[in-house]
């Protein structure tokens, strides 16, 4: 049901945080299909886009010739937010994604978050970092850097044209 067999893995999250990953599902068929997904009770930290646990849609039929495996895909993006947690360890979360025709249960997805902290900390100076170098030079300078938190931290820098 997904890339990753039948499971939807969030990967570390920090609190105060939200994501979305997508969910596609392919109809190979001719007739149109109406799909309701569930997400199982009691979790709150999974919704859909308009925060609700329930989703019901219908992926149309393909017309006229496909190649095999080729459908009609009908993506849905899953959410999650961590507002309000606080975990002094981190935290593994979980529910069910129910897929469902009518009565009939056609698959259950695992989905899944780990939640902690993450804290980023720089080296306390009274001096600020400075890059001075003259047109076509170069500078190096070392910022020292620490996550204080319980998960792994992701961290992106830039500069800026001036």
């Amino acid at each position: 049901l997904t890339d990753n067999g039948s499971r939807i893995d969030f990967g570390s999250l920090p609190e105060e945080c939200s994501t979305s990953l997508p969910l596609v599902l392919v109809n190979c068929g001719t007739c149109s299909v109406p799909l309701s997904l569930e997400i199982r009770q009691p979790n709150d930290l999974f919704s859909f886009a308009d925060g609700s646990k329930l989703s019901n849609f219908t992926i149309p039929g393909v017309v006229g010739q496909q190649a095999d495996g080729e459908g009609v895909a009908k993506e849905i993006n899953l959410f999650v937010k961590t507002a309000g947690l606080s975990v002094v360890q981190p935290r593994v979360f979980q529910t069910e994604l129910l897929v469902k025709l009518g009565d009939t249960l056609l698959g259950i997805v695992d989905t899944m978050v780990k939640v902690g902290t993450a804290k980023l900390r720089t080296k306390k100076s009274a001096e600020p970092v400075l890059f001075n170098c003259l047109p076509g030079e170069t500078v190096t300078r070392t910022v020292q850097l620490r996550n204080c938190g319980n998960i792994s931290l992701a961290l992106e820098a830039c500069m800026e044209d001036l």
